[in-house]
């Protein structure tokens, strides 16, 4: 049996300048597998090392395990940068990628940042009601310049409102006929609940306010005689009347025309007509001509038809809106009674008509003037379920006979 040949060493002047040994590592055969006869003797020469050493150099036997070493120190750097860089690397992203955010959602505590041109403000108190004008002049300093203009308010006002109320009176700004349908506060003791607006005279006053500010017919025609005796009670005409009734509660604008109601007017309005009557012909001591007064005179009296005239739409304006209200207030409830009474019929066991009825959470439930919607039931339905037992104890006491036959 043969022995296995060994390498036979020789001499350093006469070894080539290739390996007829298996290198111990090589990384570009690390994973392959090979015939150590043919692949491993072109191994170092084929591979250009560094300096200038590899094929067709002389090595003198110094340029193997270290200079493999170097090649794969090198190696494993430029691998380990490589794989860090895909790694940590963000991945951008494109740049025409479609939009498919919804609205902006409105929160309470997420108030909106997206700033809007200063000339899309116009545009949207044009289409808002004259009570979110009133507030939002307040708010800031560019709503208030906006606001100053008289255009604003009247095109909040037709467009809300169309042809339902008058445009304002001759001398009364948008804004104030604004105030006036919408604003709250005595407009003299600034009282902050005060709602009520007198249309006759076009203030909104507690009714504190309005007994000191209002006189009778009569004391009307005291202040209106002049010191030579001349009666001029006719100027009553041309300045605004409201009618009260005995309590002292105002009824309409305009002069009574019921045996137990009163005329009242402004003690403020009577003087001011005595005193713009001696401005305009009592210069100089000039004696009153009777054309220039009855001239004067029509004028204010056609003045006071329409200030009255004006009155008298508003306030059946407001007639309406209230009835209006009343009305889908009314027909709200009965959507809740309706609602309910579905729903307490789905109840294990069914809670019906009668038992409900008696429930006193039911009962409060349906005075509210909202519409019905499941989550008014969920609030409303451990109530009933507390109050069922109680309820249908009494249905049978009452009938002498079980609820279901009820």
């Amino acid at each position: 049996m043969t022995q296995p040949s060994e390498c036979v060493k020789m001499p350093p002047s006469s070894r080539p300048n290739v390996a007829f040994q298996v290198a111990p590592q090589a990384p570009s055969i690390s994973n392959k597998k090979f015939n150590t006869s043919t692949d491993v003797l072109d191994f170092r020469a084929n591979r250009r090392l560094p300096g200038g050493r590899g094929s067709g150099a002389a090595s003198n036997g110094s340029g193997g395990p270290t200079d493999y070493q170097q090649l794969k120190r090198k190696a494993d750097t430029a691998e380990a940068k490589a794989r860090a860089s895909i790694s940590t690397k963000k991945t951008a992203a494109p740049k025409n990628r479609p939009h498919t955010a919804g609205p902006t959602k409105l929160r309470v505590g997420r108030p909106v940042k997206t700033v809007l041109c200063a000339d899309l403000w116009p545009i949207i108190f044009q289409y808002s009601e004259s009570s979110v004008l009133l507030h939002m002049k307040d708010v800031a300093p560019l709503f208030r310049e906006i606001l100053g203009k008289k255009s604003v308010w009247k095109e909040s006002r037709v467009y809300n409102y169309g042809d339902q109320i008058p445009p304002p009176l001759h001398g009364l700004e948008e804004w104030q006929y604004a105030d006036l349908r919408h604003g709250q506060g005595c407009m003299s003791c600034k009282k902050e609940k005060t709602r009520k607006t007198y249309w006759a005279f076009l203030r909104r006053w507690c009714k504190a306010c309005l007994h000191s500010k209002i006189i009778g017919e009569m004391d009307a025609i005291t202040m209106l005689q002049d010191s030579a005796g001349n009666d001029l009670s006719e100027l009553l005409r041309c300045i605004p009347s409201a009618t009260v009734d005995s309590w002292g509660n105002y009824v309409k604008a305009g002069e009574a025309d019921l045996q137990f109601h009163r005329t009242v007017y402004l003690r403020s309005d009577v003087g001011a007509i005595l005193a713009e009557l001696h401005s305009v012909f009592g210069k100089n001591g000039e004696p009153w001509s009777k054309d220039q007064i009855s001239e004067w005179f029509n004028e204010k009296e056609n003045e006071g038809r329409e200030h009255l005239k004006f009155s008298e739409q508003l306030e059946n304006w407001e007639k309406g809106n209230r009835g209006a209200k009343q009305t889908s207030y009314r027909d709200k409830k009965d959507d809740r009674e309706v609602f309910f009474t579905a729903q307490a019929a789905t109840m294990t066991p069914p809670l019906l008509k009668p038992a409900l009825e008696l429930c006193k959470a039911y009962q409060r439930a349906i005075r509210i003037p909202k519409g019905p919607n499941m989550v008014a039931w969920g609030y409303l339905k451990p109530k009933l379920e507390q109050e069922r037992a109680a309820a249908e104890e009494m249905v049978r006491k009452k009938t002498r006979q079980p609820l279901e036959e009820y």
